[in-house]
């Protein structure tokens, strides 16, 4: 592994402990960060020449270290976003101007964390769908044999009143799945057929699990069960969703990525016939 690898590595680990306890954060970017420097180091080209410099040098290392200095900081806000994609854009300067620009691809999957956690305007005004989530709920609660009324992106009970507001969408979950499934992507080949069901997946996968987690809300409310109400919004069992969501989809996907070698393992030289 070459000095610049191991420099990736270790930039990547320390942005990655550093967003664990950022608070104020959310799960969201933590795995925004984590998986886009996880398909990042794969995606990275490693048979380019470098062309290092000492001003792109003294460049690299500044945005190194400002990257880093971004998440000291440990209460979220919005300039953390660009974190991830300062620090690597300086790694990649460390091996010189031509190399960075090699290095575009890779540089993209740190985007991910300018959506997630999903910026207001998008989450508000481009990708409103909260009343097809209320209505996958409702659809999820009759079936259920739950008396529910559906006005809007508002969930009628009994006893109760939900309103699915647009972060409650499931976005979030939907990125973080597309992030998921990007990086499995980039680990294992696939036909064009297969990214379309490894992508097409992740976004059912994550709206279906948001609406259950909704209709689930809906259910706890009418009961009066206040304290798992918060637990499964915003506590540590709304987390667990989120974990199993990207479970679900591992699984889902995991039969189809065994059928293809891994890059690094065809990689590797075959035995000759003697």
């Amino acid at each position: 592994m070459s000095w610049l690898k191991r420099t990736a590595l270790a930039v990547a680990l320390l942005q990655a402990v550093l967003a664990t306890f950022t608070s104020g954060g959310t799960l969201e970017f933590w795995m925004a960060t984590v998986l886009g420097w996880a398909a990042a180091l794969q995606l990275a080209r490693a048979d380019v020449a470098r062309d290092s410099t000492w001003p792109a040098r003294l460049l690299g290392a500044a945005l190194v270290v400002a990257g880093l200095l971004e998440l000291l900081p440990l209460q979220y806000r919005a300039a953390h976003r660009l974190a991830p994609l300062c620090a690597g854009l300086g790694v990649a300067l460390l091996g010189g101007p031509g190399f960075a620009r090699a290095q575009a691809r890779a540089l993209a999957t740190l985007l991910w964390p300018l959506l997630l956690p999903p910026p207001v305007f998008l989450r508000e005004r481009l990708l409103d769908f909260s009343a097809g989530t209320a209505a996958a709920a409702a659809l999820g609660l009759r079936a259920s044999g739950f008396a529910v009324v559906r006005d809007g992106t508002r969930l009628l009970l009994p006893a109760s009143e939900l309103i699915v507001l647009p972060g409650c969408s499931g976005l979030s979950q939907i990125l973080a799945l597309l992030a998921l499934a990007l990086l499995a992507l980039a680990l294992f080949p696939t036909s064009r057929l297969q990214k379309a069901w490894v992508l097409g997946s992740a976004v059912l996968v994550g709206f279906a699990s948001n609406a259950a987690r909704i209709a689930a809300l809906s259910v706890l409310a009418d009961q009066g069960q206040i304290d798992r109400f918060q637990q499964l919004h915003e506590g540590s069992t709304g987390q667990l969703c989120t974990v199993a969501s990207a479970a679900l989809a591992l699984a889902l996907w995991w039969p189809l990525l065994l059928k293809a070698p891994a890059p690094l393992l065809s990689a590797l030289p075959r035995p000759q016939n003697s």
